[in-house]
């Protein structure tokens, strides 16, 4: 059957490239505080172990309370609501909240048609505040998180997000302010030159490494540079935009480059590829996608066991997953013949 298409031209979103020292130390408490993943990321164990003995002991212990209640989201959230110049603009800026605002503002924005509850829930009403959690049931912590938001006192939130600001910034970015500020912008300015040769997906796809089809109501893609969260990308979703806070280049990374120093990208490729069960994954997961339960099944592993595999395999890029499903990034794994060619060949 013949079928003619009278859709328009297929919709897509626009892009826009920014970066701040405040997203750095947003994620750098969120990842201080994601202790199971610590072991993915770039930064050894042994880093977060030594930021921990540099802190405040008043900061350890709100950072203790972030890692139970994932606070960290709450300021992730609050710091896209404008742009921010000092971590006092930012202060001032909590303290004008009313306590719906402030409840609003922090709440995880999960698709249009839950908005109107978002905004009840903001009011405590309870009846929203049951439909948010059930519409978010299978997220790892959005429904205790919904549930914690919507019952926390206003005025000790705030103080505990200063607190823990306050704490990270001096502790941590403060001291490295500069090489930071200068990678972001570098990576940032880099990455925008590319704007004007790459369609808004190629680029997303570029920067980020994974394809992003556009979706119902998102009409503008933000991409923020982050060092301390490398290799991840961070994606989160708010009204009309998805944010995606990806790694910035390896080249950027310092500002003398070491030609004896492998981009990380290759070190966390080959350190995941160098064990039995993952390269067992891999292959499985070149033959079709496959759950998590299935590879259990397949691999005769237990769950905890395959998550901490799977991660590694993740933040390599090797592997993605979508919905309840695990898929193969084909190109990424035969990339690696040739970023390894190009390093040995560096002088």
């Amino acid at each position: 059957m013949k079928v003619m298409n009278l859709n328009a031209t297929r919709e897509t979103y626009s892009v826009q490239i920014k970066h701040s020292i405040f997203f750095e130390m947003g994620l750098g408490i969120a990842a201080f505080t994601y202790y199971d993943f610590h072991h993915t990321f770039e930064k050894p164990i042994e880093y977060w172990k030594e930021i921990e003995k540099k802190l405040p002991a008043a900061v350890r212990e709100a950072l203790q309370y972030t890692h139970k209640h994932n606070t960290w989201f709450a300021l992730l959230q609050l710091l896209h609501s404008r742009t921010f110049d000092s971590l006092e603009s930012f202060f001032h800026f909590l303290d004008e909240l009313t306590e719906e605002e402030l409840r609003w503002h922090s709440l995880p924005y999960i698709g249009l048609q839950h908005e109107g509850n978002r905004q009840k829930a903001s009011q405590q009403d309870s009846a929203a505040i049951t439909s948010l959690i059930k519409a978010c049931q299978h997220h790892k912590f959005f429904p205790a998180y919904i549930k914690h938001i919507s019952s926390i006192d206003t005025s000790f939130l705030k103080e505990h997000l200063k607190i823990i600001s306050e704490g990270w910034y001096e502790t941590v970015i403060q001291p490295n302010y500069i090489e930071f500020t200068s990678m972001l912008e570098r990576d940032a300015q880099q990455k925008r030159a590319l704007q004007s040769t790459h369609h808004p997906e190629e680029l997303v796809k570029y920067i980020t490494g994974s394809p992003y089809q556009p979706e119902p109501s998102i009409h503008q893609v933000i991409l923020i540079p982050q060092y301390v969260y490398r290799p991840w990308n961070v994606e989160t979703t708010l009204p009309g935009m998805k944010v995606f806070y990806y790694p910035i280049s390896d080249n950027n990374v310092s500002l003398i480059e070491d030609p004896y120093s492998p981009p990380s990208t290759l070190v966390h490729s080959f350190k995941a590829l160098g064990d039995e069960t993952r390269l067992k994954i891999i292959k499985l997961l070149t033959e079709r996608d496959h759950s998590l339960q299935e590879l259990t099944e397949q691999l005769k592993i237990p769950k905890t066991t395959l998550h901490h595999h799977l991660s590694l395999l993740r933040a390599a890029r090797i592997i993605n997953g979508k919905g309840s499903r695990y898929y193969i990034q084909l190109d990424h794994l035969t990339s690696l013949q040739g970023k390894l060619q190009r390093f040995l060949e560096k002088r």
